[in-house]
């Protein structure tokens, strides 16, 4: 399906054809009554009636990275060649630029290896295929959301999946995420970053980067785990599982009240779901 409409004039002649070409595939099904809307101003996000996508899409433009409509009804392939999914116009930036779309769309397919059009929105979808649906059309409207107007480099996914990356590797805080995602939002208003470094954990927890959370003596010598997991002292040092503060009479019941905290914790990562990823 011919598609170099996508990148021309919005009231151009064949844009506004190209866009009747994509109401009709995307609403051939006639129970549809209405669809995520592409426009750079809704971003997949908001459902409309054809009537309004018409509008927005004359009005706004489509988003110049969603050249297949999965969302839509066209079958997404993963292992096919990244520029042929690409229009013409954006070759160029696909080879100076391949982490933009290759590297995340890569990890969607490892994320989600069983994702395919069979899925709908019928009601009777079983609970958990539905959400993991629902996790995936909202990080691939991410990754086809460019990081602001007029950005090739970035889609909102990948400058945050870069973004956490840099937090990881340089073992800053979350307390100094959260500050810098602050100054970005301020310096760069019109920028499509998470809100919070709370709404960048969610995005980054749909793509299945979870771990769990495992106390552990300050020692190393036992975890708090399985059958060992409600004790509160080691049984081998008989060291203490909480953090011990030295506090005052007077704030001694506001202690009580608060919450204990570890001395130590491991971050486990499960292997399981990783090895599910490398021989789906």
């Amino acid at each position: 399906m011919d598609k170099s409409w996508i990148t021309k004039h919005r009231l151009s002649k064949d844009y506004r054809t190209g866009v009747k070409i994509f109401l009709d595939f995307a609403f051939s099904d006639i129970k549809k009554e209405m669809i995520k809307c592409p426009c750079q101003r809704c971003c997949l996000v908001k459902y409309k009636h054809r009537v309004d996508v018409e509008g927005d899409l004359i009005c706004h433009g489509i988003l110049p990275t969603y050249t297949n409509w999965y969302l839509h009804g066209e079958k997404l392939d993963f292992h096919e060649e990244t520029i042929g999914l690409e229009s013409e116009s954006n070759v160029d930036n696909m080879l100076h630029n391949p982490t933009v779309e290759n590297q995340t769309r890569n990890l969607l397919g490892d994320a989600f290896p069983s994702m395919d059009t069979s899925f709908n929105e019928s009601a009777s979808m079983p609970t958990d295929q539905s959400k993991q649906k629902e996790a995936f059309d909202d990080l691939l409207a991410d990754g086809n959301q460019a990081l602001y107007e007029g950005c090739q480099a970035f889609s909102k996914l990948s400058f945050t999946l870069k973004l956490y990356h840099i937090k990881c590797m340089s073992r800053i805080s979350d307390k100094g995420m959260s500050l810098i995602i602050d100054l970005l939002k301020e310096a760069f208003e019109h920028a499509k970053l998470p809100d919070s470094f709370n709404d960048m954990k969610k995005i980054i927890r749909k793509l299945g980067f979870n771990y769990e959370s495992i106390h552990v003596c300050p020692n190393d010598c036992m975890l708090y785990w399985g059958d060992d997991a409600s004790r509160d002292t080691c049984k081998v040092c008989k060291s203490s599982r909480w953090k011990t503060r030295i506090v005052d009479d007077s704030v001694e019941e506001k202690k009580k009240k608060k919450k204990q905290q570890a001395a130590k914790v491991l971050r486990y990562f499960p292997l399981k779901p990783r090895m599910q990823r490398l021989f789906t």
